[in-house]
């Protein structure tokens, strides 16, 4: 129907949102079709989104599925490091004044990360935290950009930046308890088992269903032993047999 003046304006985002699909559900055939109809759009319209969405393709088929990871040593499956240069150029090329401009930042953030140049890394994770955010979306990769960033600062021995990153995730987050437990270990890093140990009883009062609440427990109430509160890491302990 994209002939039809009343839905040509939705052509990009269709192509864009079958794109997606595909990406998903790992079924391929006729992307290739999907990106000719876009080409054929004004490069005004579409220009960074398909180079966005080129990426994000192009980098999944060069990323095996988890699946595939489990079952590497049989299979023998690696990552494709040339596909997954070729999809950070496409990322690269996307206009900083394209509302895709954060997420392909921070996927030139996780090709960098995978192929373990870590400073550079960083610098494109920062970049996502200096764009302009006006919708949840954008909202959930900055998140995401910070998290990353927890992370690589944590690898690279950066602790109080890895702190800060961590602590910028917002309480309202999904990733919130993530945050919090990974956290946790950068305090323990740092020798200070009184933060780690207070970050984990956030976890538990503010989080109380996260898939972290098992492991979290154990932790505190090592971290309580070690502290010398053994009442406190007897109660945590009980706690946590019990469940």
């Amino acid at each position: 129907r994209s002939e039809r003046p009343d839905y040509r304006s939705y052509l990009a985002r269709t192509l864009g949102r079958l794109i997606e699909i595909a990406i998903h559900i790992r079924d391929f055939s006729g992307v290739e079709e999907y990106f000719e109809q876009l080409s054929r759009l004004p490069p005004t319209e579409v220009e960074s989104a398909t180079m966005y969405f080129r990426g994000k393709y192009v980098y999944n088929r060069s990323v095996p599925r988890d699946e595939d990871i489990a079952d590497e040593q049989s299979s023998g499956v690696r990552v494709d490091v040339a596909g997954l240069e070729e999809a950070r150029r496409y990322f690269e090329a996307v206009s900083d004044a394209s509302p895709y401009y954060p997420q392909a930042r921070y996927f030139v953030g996780v090709v960098l990360t995978q192929t373990q140049r870590f400073p550079e890394a960083i610098e494109a994770f920062r970049r996502v935290l200096r764009a302009p955010v006006t919708d949840a979306e954008q909202v959930r990769v900055v998140e995401l950009a910070n998290m990353a960033l927890g992370r690589l600062y944590y690898e690279t021995d950066q602790l109080d930046r890895a702190v800060e990153s961590y602590q910028s995730v917002s309480r309202t987050s999904q990733l919130f308890d993530s945050a919090l437990y990974e956290l946790s270990w950068v305090y323990i890093r740092m020798g200070d088992s009184s933060r780690a140990e207070r970050a984990l009883e956030l976890l538990s009062i503010a989080v109380p269903e996260s898939p972290y609440i098992a492991d979290g427990r154990i932790l505190r109430g090592n971290l309580l032993l070690r502290l010398g509160r053994l009442a406190n890491a007897r109660e945590v302990f009980t706690g946590a047999a019990g469940e």
